[in-house]
């Protein structure tokens, strides 16, 4: 198994005290993808996990990052729906700030080919806490309004546009 470079926490503070070191490979699990990391999503929940003050707290030393875009260099035996050298984003508890990110297959999607990945790699968190939000929270149902109070960031655009799909 060899190394890879990563982006380090190795005590809980500020990203400027982030260092990028040379790491263990991860090793790949049942129901894991192996991705080559091409972008990583940068946002607040990040700084908090760097910080200490997010409401779980990964073991130190730790790669931060919660969202990633790539190329699939290796699946588990079990995973049927994905395959090496797929384009997929995919959402992480940690672990994207590296030069390969392990995945769960369950939060690993693939990029259509229009999609670039660079724009993909911001998609996971984003959308992924606003359908949770109309979804889960709001039961939002075809036929109802919706009100998105200040649509201009990356929350309210994905409101608007997920609700719009859910009708």
């Amino acid at each position: 198994m060899s190394d890879i470079e990563a982006l380090v926490c190795s005590h809980w503070g500020h990203w400027s005290e982030l260092t990028i070191q040379r790491v263990a490979r991860p090793a790949l699990r049942p129901g894991q993808v192996r991705i080559q990391v091409r972008h990583a999503g940068v946002g607040f929940a990040v700084s908090l996990f760097v910080a200490g003050k997010y409401q779980r707290k990964p073991p130190l030393p730790f790669t931060p990052g919660t969202e990633v875009s790539g190329v699939i260099l290796e699946t588990a035996p079990d995973v049927q729906h994905l395959r090496p050298g797929q384009r997929v984003v995919a959402a992480l508890d940690w672990g994207a700030y590296a030069e390969e990110a392990i995945a769960s297959a369950d939060t690993t999607y693939p990029v259509p080919d229009g999609l670039a990945l660079s724009h993909a790699a911001a998609l996971p968190i984003t959308y992924g806490t606003v359908w949770a939000a109309l979804e889960w929270r709001a039961r939002l149902q075809p036929g109802e309004t919706l009100l998105v109070h200040g649509a201009s960031g990356a929350l309210g655009t994905a409101a608007v546009q997920i609700g719009r799909l859910m009708g």
